[in-house]
């Protein structure tokens, strides 16, 4: 029986593990850690036997590249895992997917949920590969399997029931060689726990701050929404049906996207739009109630702190935000009011905290909203444009607007009554639920910039193609930051220009490819890339050189061992469908 202490400490040491050894495991494992000591703090506990059981699997494959008569013994290990696991869980000596799983629990301290190594054909992760180059040599192999070996270590999925008793009493004996290094296993396990230094293992509580969440975030688990970390909040990435499904439902019918995460903000006082006009290249003076249009913040270099949507309501100014730019771009706003206020501006700043924000979007958004509220024309109501409205007894802020290339609608709702809201309107056959994978493919195939992949400080308006955001009078007298490069840019031209391309074939590429012409010169670099279910072939965006950057050029990209070719295109790759008021 291991101590308390004992199994605090390998606790400690199996994170540490987690990170150094099996980095295969990506965001659901981290996730699933951070879970974990939501649930226990400070008392996450894990049994260090199952801290050595869950690299044993991968000594055992490991062991054959140093003696090729251990195969026989590896496979005969193989089939003693796959036919004791609980979960008949088949670890292919072929290729197996390494996912550990370590989740707290409350009623067992059976905590460990362990999996083989990643191999591809005969070759084992190189992690493990190293880890038994450096300790079998060495390990006292006679030792006998110990009489607490589990083998619900091995669960197909992480939600797997595990044991609640480490102690197995119907499993036959296990085969020498997983018997040898399960128990090696064991002693070095110990071992580290015994003798690692305790700062080295620990794992301080705020070395990955909790993430925040929206309103509708139990919601969106009961509805089975696979939640991701995003821009600091846990956000649906998709639902059940997918994103692809999902993709083409928005694209026919109508999608409810959960937006909360992104900051509302609004600008009081008479001099608001002149103060704003500082910050960014709209022309926010010549901005008509109810009428809204994107900018964007720039830095004095000419770069882009953040793009916006920008609403004149009449007696102040709305601005919507990114969520990975929110706590910077405040800041950035802060730091100009205090000057502007210090010379007698009448300008003041608001943050909207107490609303959340939803996005209905599809050809069917309209026809929704006109059945949901009462005594407005929806028909008349130009895209970009803003009002009031009750909607579905609600009283919310809506803007036509999107990001996805349809029609659609971003409603400002009061937080005590978003779920109200979002339940009624996926409680309609005309609308879904729709998570984050889908509106990234979306705005792909429309073209549209994502904020720290397509854009970003080191970009400027012209380059991103964002010209059109610069009001004709900020062209003929700037006054905005980073003016005098993006008048420059203006003027004089730019090297290169975002861009738009396809894929025919070949895997998406997902950001930082090169790209080549055909001398194999880099001539760009990918921002954005992904699978477009409209176009059923991978689509995606970068900046290339002129004239690189024209429609119809053809290039090529490296994405992994292989070099596809591509297609540049114009923007947007998939037609977009935003609302004009009949004549």
């Amino acid at each position: 029986m291991v101590s308390k202490a004992t199994r605090k400490s390998g606790n400690r040491a199996l994170s540490r593990a987690e990170r150094l050894i099996l980095r295969c495991n990506g965001p659901q494992t981290r996730a699933s850690a951070r879970d974990a000591a939501t649930q226990q703090p400070p008392q996450r506990s894990v049994h260090s036997l199952s801290v050595a059981l869950a690299v044993t699997t991968a000594l055992v494959f490991a062991l054959a590249h140093l003696s090729p008569g251990a195969k026989s013994q590896v496979r005969e290990c193989h089939h003693y895992i796959s036919l004791h696991s609980p979960s008949s869980t088949c670890v292919s000596w072929r290729r197996c997917s390494a996912r550990t799983f370590w989740r707290g629990s409350a009623e067992s301290n059976c905590t460990a949920r362990a999996a083989a190594v990643s191999c591809r054909g005969a070759q084992p992760h190189i992690a493990i590969w190293r880890i038994a180059r450096g300790l079998i040599p060495s390990l006292p192999l006679n030792h006998t399997l110990s009489s607490s070996f589990n083998p619900c270590i091995f669960p197909r999925f992480p939600d797997t029931p595990c044991c609640t008793s480490p102690t197995t009493s119907a499993v036959p004996p296990a085969p020498p060689l997983l018997a040898a290094t399960t128990s090696a296993m064991m002693n070095v396990a110990r071992t580290l726990v015994r003798t690692a230094p305790r700062r080295a293992l620990a794992v301080p509580a705020s070395a990955e701050p909790a993430l925040k969440t929206t309103v509708l975030h139990d919601k969106h688990v009961a509805l089975g929404g696979k939640m991701v970390p995003f821009a600091g909040y846990s956000m649906p990435v998709q639902y059940p049906d997918g994103i692809k499904d999902s993709h083409l439902f928005v694209r026919s019918s109508a999608g409810l996207f959960d937006v909360s995460h992104m900051g509302q903000i609004k600008l009081h006082g008479a001099d608001r739009a002149k103060f704003l006009e500082r910050l960014v290249v709209a022309d926010v003076s010549a901005l008509q109630p109810t009428r809204a249009q994107l900018s964007v913040i720039t830095t004095e270099q000419g770069g882009i702190i953040d793009d916006t949507i920008i609403s004149n309501l009449g007696d102040c100014l709305g601005m919507v935000i990114n969520a990975g730019c929110k706590d910077k771009d405040i800041a950035h706003i802060r730091e100009h009011l205090a000057d502007a206020t210090a010379s007698g501006m009448d300008v003041s700043l608001e943050i909207i905290e107490d609303h959340e924000l939803l996005a209905l979007q599809g050809p069917e958004a309209m026809s929704v909203m006109s059945e949901l509220v009462t005594g407005f024309d929806f028909v008349r109501m130009p895209f970009m444009t803003c009002a009031p409205m009750v909607v579905s007894g609600i009283n919310c802020h809506v803007t036509r607007c999107g990001y996805t290339g349809e029609d659609g609608f971003e409603i400002s709702v009061p937080a005590d009554k978003a779920l109200e809201l979002f339940e009624t309107l996926i409680g309609r056959e005309d609308v879904r639920a729709v998570g984050l994978g889908a509106r990234d493919s979306l705005r792909l195939e429309a073209g549209l910039c994502l904020y720290g992949n397509d854009i970003d400080e080191t970009t400027s308006p012209v380059e991103a193609g964002l010209t059109w955001t610069i009001g004709k009078r900020r062209r003929e007298e700037g006054g905005f930051l980073g003016a005098e490069t993006i008048l420059k840019h203006l003027n004089e031209g730019i090297a290169r220009r975002r861009m738009a391309f396809v894929m025919p074939k070949g895997a998406p590429a997902r950001g930082g490819e090169a790209l080549l012409n055909d001398s194999g010169d880099k001539v760009g670099s990918v921002t954005s890339g992904g699978f477009s279910p409209s176009l059923g072939m991978a689509i995606g965006m970068g900046y290339a050189l002129k004239p690189f950057n024209k429609s119809g050029t053809r290039l090529q990209v490296q994405v992994r061992s292989r070099v596809n070719d591509i297609e540049v295109m114009k923007m947007p790759l998939v037609p977009s469908h935003y609302y004009s008021v009949p004549e």
